[in-house]
């Protein structure tokens, strides 16, 4: 299984790069909102107003076994614009999303670093 992370292009002379193929790729948490309108009748009953849900939002778990590649990921996502994950076997989780929340950095107790990033997705 291989996960790709396009960010935004760097400035120019940046050491930061643009694509990022980490070790692991985790969407923790996945949340959907629907936004279904339930109408409840005066004699009982209910009416419903559909509505498509809104886009996916959550937090992504990339695990790096190199402390700089992690390092440039999480400073990657610090930048303005769109990202892009791509997976070659869970291709339910391909979209393009944009941070939204928080960006950090945990040492792993065994082996490696964790970059864990909150995102929304984008339509």
């Amino acid at each position: 299984m291989t996960t790709t992370i396009t960010t935004p292009p760097a400035e120019a002379n940046s050491i930061i790069p643009a694509v990022y193929v980490p070790n692991i790729a985790l969407p923790i948490v996945i949340e959907q909102e629907s936004r279904n309108t339930v109408h409840h009748l005066l004699r009982g009953g209910v009416d419903v107003t559909f509505r498509p849900p809104r886009p996916r939002r959550g937090t992504l778990q990339l695990h790096f076994l190199d402390r700089n590649q992690a390092n440039y990921c999480a400073r990657a996502h610090a930048r303005a614009g769109t990202y892009t994950l791509v997976d070659d076997v869970e291709f339910q989780w391909n979209m393009t999303y944009v941070p939204n929340g928080r960006i950090g950095i945990d040492p792993d107790k065994v082996a490696g670093w964790w970059v864990e990033i909150d995102y929304q997705e984008l339509p």
